[in-house]
């Protein structure tokens, strides 16, 4: 029987209709039905009733720019009920916050625009939301990135789509964990052996991994560490705090420091970075520098998790 996977495709209406268009397009092309509110409209005379459309989805993609929203009779802006309900009925999904919306946050109080400023709020109250659901999500800097993200990560959706359909036809809980927790043992295996050969590059050529890329690349794609995979639950816990150390270390780098010019070392080409303001340049080293020990401690107690994942999966085989 064919099976094709429906998903729904959440953010604000207003200002991303070229790029829920082109997210659209991709996904068809893709061989899933994409769902959303402007071509997939359920006729009703009651409100909201096209929310309830998600429900009927296997995954939800949701993205937030650097606007909450309009609030509804909830209270809640419509992307935030479309998450509270993928949570809610454990739909799967993968989150998408724009730079644009950290800076909002950040700088909550310092508006003087009452509109901007109760905007900043309500976004900061998602994004606190999100975090304390510990649901980890990608931060991209512009449109084009975000559709890059989304394309790269088309083959994990399609998994995850295919392990629940399976589970609901038929196949045992067993076997459908096996072959889950098969794939997210793999894709952690690769990161592992990536990010522990940038170390040794790391100590061989005395790279500093706040002065270089030597570490962050792989960092940049830790979006696939989803908390909704069994490899994340089975260590919820230190997964989300590397996620949350990986997160506070390459968005401050970005803030602080560019790409001056590349080298080669073995098989990797490292950045070489410069300070954004060369006057600041101990100050950013002096707050990097505990935020990269606090990541380097979360990476030595993800991989002690590893070895007990390892041990495990051994065990259900």
């Amino acid at each position: 029987m064919y099976f094709k996977p429906r998903v729904f495709i959440s953010s604000t209406f207003s200002g991303n209709l070229n790029i829920r268009k082109s997210i659209k397009t991709f996904l068809s092309e893709a061989g899933i039905e994409p769902l959303l509110y402007e071509t997939n409209l359920t006729p009703s005379v009651k409100p909201f009733t096209y929310r309830e459309d998600i429900l009927s989805a296997d995954f939800v993609i949701l993205f937030i720019d650097n606007k909450y929203g309009s609030t509804t009779e909830t209270g809640l802006s419509g992307t935030e009920e479309e998450y509270s309900l993928a949570r809610k009925y454990n739909i799967p999904l993968h989150v998408y916050i724009s730079k644009k919306v950290n800076t909002l946050v950040k700088n909550v109080s310092s508006s003087t625009d009452k509109n901007e400023l109760n905007e900043s709020k309500k976004l900061k109250k998602f994004i606190d939301r999100i975090n304390e659901d510990r649901t980890s999500y990608f931060i991209f800097s512009n449109t084009k990135e975000l559709e890059k993200k989304i394309k790269e990560n088309t083959a994990k959706l399609i998994f995850s789509v295919a392990t629940n359909f399976i589970v609901k036809n038929g196949l045992s809980n067993h076997n459908s964990q096996l072959i889950s927790l098969n794939n997210d043992v793999n894709i952690l295996t690769k990161f592992i052996k990536k990010m522990d050969y940038r170390k040794k590059l790391k100590n061989e050529y005395s790279l500093n991994p706040i002065t270089t890329s030597i570490i962050l690349e792989p960092l940049y794609d830790l979006d696939y560490f989803d908390i909704n995979t069994l490899v994340t639950w089975c260590a919820k816990d230190e997964f989300s705090k590397f996620i949350k150390a990986s997160q506070e270390f390459t968005e401050k780098h970005v803030d602080f420091y560019q790409s001056k010019h590349p080298m080669c070392r073995e098989k990797v080409t490292v950045d070489i970075y410069e300070a954004r303001v060369p006057s600041k340049k101990g100050e950013y080293y002096s707050l990097l520098e505990p935020k990269f020990k606090n990541w380097d401690n979360a990476y030595t107690r993800l991989k002690e998790q590893y070895k007990k994942l390892l041990a495990q999966f051994e065990l259900l085989k």
